[in-house]
């Protein structure tokens, strides 16, 4: 085996090399090569050291990995250089090797190496094992050259996002990406992150694409979607971050059952892409159920829904449950939904039926909502409905949740409706939690390749 001086002197550029093939293609064509025999064609592949390992003086071995993938490679020259070079190699540098491809005695498909050249060197002991969760959140690179279980979540999430990508454009949806930096977020009751341009101007980061993809349906879009980042300036938890990813799609002349059709393709195809070994399935058709919001509530707590918020705080008080430190009608009623309704909810569940008081977006009709949460394993995974399209009554909803005023950015919104949304589904679901219920993982940073908000470096104070 001939071992150039590239392999102790400055790291190389890669160069053109026709005879090089990836790990997927070299396994693929040699398959067939029978035991203890090599091909006539030399071969050059490129990969990261996974392990290595000596048999005798004459003869070592180690093992290039990529994209997953694993090759071996043998070396048996007995010249010095070739000693040199297999001590000199350590777990975790890449390397281009040429060779032989050929089967051993035993039958692994392998590249009889001729030459090998050090690509980039690792400095880093790898462990054997990383398995402190901190650790593999702050470090995710060294958790994903350990761990396969967590690269697999990052290409799963990959695949479920191409994939459906692919469902919506294969309806007639159209992808369109609305403004991150907006003068005034809106789309949803939540805190926005704010920030200050460089002439002065007041920005907060979006909370929600829907204001703006409604706007395109009222101009024309009749199907249009977005899958992109959201930002709210609230709580982290398992299941919930700041920065997060979520799929919004609306469907001009599409009501709640239409919705809830499409919402069940569209899972019963994200899980069929992954190609899961789980029986049963999550998604099968007979396992989606529904539940009435109001009436389960009514069955556990033995009295009518109240609708006002002092009537609400009373019933809190005969059921001895803590006051939320928001005390608004709505967030009342997700207090109650979080007690009674999403313990039922292990199958994925439809919520139907909810309050107006929780939906100012949703058409309604004597205070009941067109609108349902899909819940599955007691996480609400997507929110919709059919859209309130008629200016005056989204003026009301907007006033009804403030102190009587509308922002800017809603004001903006009722006068677009006024040129006419015709009806319209629209649907959000979070790509994070999806991810997590696809893969069967209990934490929303593992599905994040940075991990969470709280897991990014700091700047630190330089002690003086």
């Amino acid at each position: 085996m001939k071992v150039t001086s590239r392999l102790f002197s400055a790291l190389p550029r890669i160069r053109p090399t026709p005879s090089f093939v990836t790990h997927d293609v070299f396994l693929d064509k040699y398959s067939d090569i029978p035991k203890d025999q090599k091909s006539s064609t030399q071969v050059t592949i490129r990969g990261r050291v996974s392990s290595k390992r000596a048999s005798g003086q004459k003869l070592f071995f180690f093992d290039t990995a990529s994209s997953g993938t694993k090759i071996q490679v043998v070396g048996t020259n007995p010249s010095t250089d070739v000693a040199t070079a297999f001590k000199g190699l350590g777990r975790g540098d890449h390397v281009q090797v040429s060779g032989i491809p050929g089967r051993t005695e035993r039958g692994e498909v392998s590249i009889y190496a001729t030459e090998v050249i050090r690509l980039s060197q690792c400095h880093h002991r790898i462990p054997e094992q990383y398995e402190d969760y901190a650790k593999r959140m702050t470090k995710r690179h060294v958790d994903f050259m350990v761990n396969e279980s967590s690269r697999q979540v990052i290409l799963k999430r990959s695949k479920l996002i191409s994939t459906l990508r692919a469902e919506l454009d294969r309806r007639g949806f159209v992808e369109l990406e609305t403004p991150i930096l907006q003068s005034s977020a809106s789309g949803a009751t939540a805190r926005p992150f704010e920030t200050k341009s460089v002439a002065g101007l007041d920005l907060q980061l979006k909370i929600a694409p829907e204001l703006a993809l409604k706007r395109a349906v009222i101009g024309g879009f009749d199907r249009v979607y977005e899958i992109g980042k959201s930002f709210r300036n609230e709580g982290i938890s398992r299941r919930h971050n700041p920065e997060f990813t979520t799929c919004e799609f609306y469907q001009a002349y599409a009501g709640l059952e239409d919705l809830i059709g499409l919402t069940k393709e569209l899972l019963i195809s994200l899980e069929a892409s992954l190609d899961r070994k789980i029986d049963p399935q999550l998604f099968r058709k007979d396992h989606f159920q529904r539940l009435d919001f109001t009436s389960t509530i009514e069955d556990a707590i033995g009295q009518e829904l109240p609708t006002d918020q002092s009537a609400l705080l009373k019933l809190f008080e005969r059921l001895k449950i803590d006051r939320p430190e928001d005390i608004s009608v709505a967030n009342l009623y997700d207090v109650l939904s979080g007690r009674y309704i999403e313990p039922l909810c292990d199958l994925p569940t439809f919520v139907v039926n909810l309050p107006s008081a929780l939906s100012p977006l949703a058409k309604s009709t004597d205070g009941i909502s067109h609108r349902f949460e899909l819940y599955v394993n007691r996480m609400e995974l997507v929110n919709a409905y059919e859209e309130e399209n008629d200016p005056q009554l989204q003026r009301q909803k907007f006033k009804a949740q403030s102190d009587g005023r509308l922002t800017v950015e809603e004001e903006d919104y009722c006068n677009a409706l006024e040129w006419g949304l015709p009806p319209t589904g629209g649907f959000g679901m979070g790509i994070d939690r999806l991810v997590m219920l696809l893969t069967n993982t209990t934490r929303i940073n593992e599905t994040l390749l940075a991990g969470g908000i709280m897991n990014q470096p700091r700047n630190k104070v330089k002690s003086s």
